[in-house]
């Protein structure tokens, strides 16, 4: 251990997050750590109305920016609630599954090339006021732990055919980092990598007539087969 930082030092060196509404939660995200090496972390606060700055996200952003305030989780469904600083807004979401095997492992948070391409998003249309939009992602897998991720952007009506894009005006990929929420499924977790056949031997089943087994064997019956 090195000590305690003090506060000019970790201002000066740490990363920075900003909180508008104390309801929201600042997110770090620390890559390629050494599993082997104990690390401390050490965080600071300090009141501030950004009047200074441009970029104060939810105040002087020009495009909107999103949260997800409450979430209805079934078995193969989650319902987000997100909010919506100003409109018209673009918003888009996804569910991210963690990794089991070999290992738990949390997914990457998704950067905004990876979550415009999803297939859940809507569109929020209110003149400029802020809102609440409702997304329902489905169909996920029962048991299982998810983080959920939103992006949103001022929403621009299509272009006529041929005509060239206008820049997109939207969250920051830290941004959509601060937007991780995370659940779990209901319900039993089913495998998803498929099952493995362990001290299995070939035989074949004539209608009820067992082929190659003997009174040492069980029979396993599946619709599809073992994998590899």
């Amino acid at each position: 251990s090195s000590g305690v930082p003090d506060v000019p030092l970790l201002e000066e060196l740490a990363d920075r997050g900003k909180v508008t509404d104390l309801q929201n939660d600042v997110v770090a995200q620390f890559g390629e750590l050494d599993p082997n090496i104990s690390y401390e972390i050490w965080c600071t606060a300090r009141y501030d109305d950004f009047s200074n700055e441009t970029d104060a996200k939810l105040i002087t952003t020009p495009y909107p920016v999103v949260s997800i305030t409450s979430t209805v989780v079934g078995y193969q469904s989650a319902s987000l609630t997100v909010s919506v600083s100003k409109s018209p807004g673009h918003v888009f979401c996804d569910a991210y599954p963690w990794a089991l095997r070999p290992t738990t492992e949390r997914p990457v948070a998704p950067t905004y090339d990876r979550i415009t391409s999803s297939r859940f998003s809507t569109v929020l249309e209110l003149d400029g006021i802020s809102g609440t939009v409702v997304l329902t992602l489905e169909p996920l897998s029962a048991g299982t732990y998810y983080d959920l991720y939103c992006y949103s952007e001022f929403y621009r009506p299509p272009p006529p055919p041929g005509s060239i894009l206008p820049p997109r005006q939207g969250m920051t990929n830290q941004e959509i980092l601060e937007t991780r929420y995370g659940i779990r499924t209901m319900g039993p977790q089913f495998d998803d990598l498929g099952w493995e056949c362990v001290s299995g031997r070939n035989c074949s089943i004539d209608n009820i007539l067992g082929v190659g087994l003997s009174y040492k064997d069980s029979v396993l019956v599946r619709a599809d087969e073992c994998p590899g």
